[in-house]
């Protein structure tokens, strides 16, 4: 049965919550370019080809194919469905999905579980579309240490671990927006076809990705840290109106 767990600054100190968040994203961006994460950097490449794949099918398009690889990269060609949803939903849907797990990890009791489907669902696609040589590193290892943890780690280490691969998929989000749209030049990504979809430059829409993802990011860690929702800001944000008008 799905219970809701009370948000971390109500299980743990505040300053211990808010390190935590701090810390893994500060060590994520500083060690980004190192072995140590590969395997979570795979699962980012997953998540933002997975998003393409899934807009398309949302939008009556089809997935022709889905693949990644050992250098980190990835292609999911599809065919149909709303070209600019498909082509926009990559980077934002790292940062959502990224969010969400932390969401479900931080104030559901389905740690564990969530943490079993992580590493079955990666298994599965690292061994259909993944080169071999990522099967060998990816599939067992990083899927095997997920499956595992759902067995043998209590539920505080699964909720940890979850909330790292979650904040992996923000990071990415933030790192690959930044390395594909403003620093790379003439190279071909999500950002410059959608340019030549809509007629708005590359930097336009690197720009607003970049704000949603944060926005998004933030979003989820209030919901994860004091367990306030939409709802609970849009009130809040209403009554300092209401405050300031008087």
């Amino acid at each position: 049965m799905l219970r809701l767990k009370s948000p971390l600054l109500a299980r743990i100190s505040v300053i211990r919550a808010r390190l935590f968040f701090v810390t893994a994203v500060v060590l994520l961006l500083l060690l980004w370019n190192t072995p140590y994460i590969f395997p979570l950097k795979l699962f980012t490449v997953i998540v933002h080809e997975l998003t393409h794949a899934l807009t398309a099918w949302a939008t009556g398009g089809k997935l022709l194919s889905f693949s990644y690889d050992y250098q980190e990269g990835g292609a999911a060609i599809t065919s149909g469905g709303n070209r600019f949803l498909i082509l926009a939903s990559g980077y934002l849907g790292s940062a959502f999905f990224g969010g969400l797990i932390i969401t479900l990890a931080t104030r559901t009791n389905i740690d564990r579980f969530l943490s079993f489907i992580l590493g079955i669902g990666l298994a599965g696609l690292t061994f259909y579309y993944a080169t071999a040589e990522t099967k060998i590193l990816f599939a067992y290892l990083f899927a095997a240490f997920y499956l595992l943890a759902a067995f043998q780690f209590s539920s505080m280490v699964c909720e940890a671990l979850l909330i790292l691969i979650g904040l992996a998929n923000c990071c990415y989000a933030w790192i690959d927006i930044v390395q594909d749209v403003f620093l790379s030049t003439g190279s071909v990504s999500d950002a410059t076809t959608l340019a030549q979809l809509t007629g708005f430059p590359s930097l336009f829409w690197g720009a607003f990705w970049l704000l949603l993802a944060t926005s998004m990011t933030w979003f989820f860690a209030q919901i994860a840290l004091n367990g306030r929702t939409s709802r609970d800001i849009v009130e809040e944000v209403l009554e300092e109106e209401g405050s300031s008008d008087e």
